[in-house]
């Protein structure tokens, strides 16, 4: 979303410098449109911030533990492989984001959706044997802590899916009502931290980011529902990875 406002600023700019002709009294008026548009964008980045971008320092808070935040901090790290693909793909696919239709876009979000989500599985079993031969305080961490590992991989795919849709919400100009459910998940992700104050450590912080996570993209999913955007294939793989994830909190 950021990348969004720099972009629409910059456009102004441009247009402003190489048509000097244009009167004053208009690019203000096109600049006020622009700020119009990107206010609810800057209110959806900073609440994108303190839900899935806080992890950290919100446990910092609650807990007073370094080596739990230590652990938390570099299992996060780990898990944001995902993260770095969806960098790629959106490299990649830019111009498609805002141009195809949402049946086209259905068909990538579905297709790079399930590989994030294979990466994830198979992750499990392979990245955790490489990451000792490398790592001495992975080596010593993991064996108590493997379930941190596997509820922030989830939690990964979840940040990676939301990055997805949220292109999406901005491109239909939905961010108003956007911002109205996230609100409504950081008022679930208050109660959580609440009610769990007195045994938060990093596996506790884990499991609620990796429930938000789930809350803020199947909000997504439903706002677009709601508006006539059905990802159909997209919502079919969010949802098993969601069944995955909380059978896993479930058991684990």
């Amino acid at each position: 979303m950021n990348v969004i406002l720099v972009e629409c600023f910059s456009d102004f700019v441009y247009g402003f410098i190489s048509n000097r002709n244009i009167r004053i009294k208009d690019a203000l008026k096109s600049f006020y449109k622009i700020i119009g548009y990107s206010w609810h964008i800057l209110i959806g980045s900073f609440l994108t911030i303190l839900l899935l971008n806080s992890g950290r320092f919100f446990l910092e808070f609650f807990s007073e533990d370094y080596e739990q935040l230590a652990i938390f901090g570099f299992y996060l790290r780990i898990s944001g492989i995902s993260l770095v693909l969806f960098q790629v793909f959106y490299t990649l696919y830019f111009k498609d984001f805002f141009t195809k239709s949402i049946k086209v876009l259905d068909s990538y979000f579905a297709f790079f959706l399930f590989f994030i989500l294979l990466y994830s599985v198979v992750s499990f079993y392979f990245l955790p044997p490489i990451l000792m031969l490398f790592s001495d305080f992975f080596s010593r961490t993991y064996p108590n802590n493997e379930s941190i590992f596997y509820f922030l991989t989830f939690f990964a795919f979840f940040w990676t899916s939301y990055n997805l849709f949220s292109n999406i919400i901005v491109r239909e100009g939905f961010m108003n009502r956007s911002n109205v459910y996230m609100l409504v998940v950081l008022l679930v992700f208050v109660v959580l931290g609440i009610a769990l104050f007195n045994k938060m450590n990093a596996l506790t912080f884990a499991s609620i980011q990796l429930i938000i996570g789930i809350l803020v993209v199947l909000s997504q999913l439903l706002l677009l529902r709601i508006k006539g955007f059905f990802f159909k294939r997209s919502l079919a793989v969010v949802v098993t990875a969601s069944v995955f994830s909380i059978c896993y909190l479930i058991y684990q």
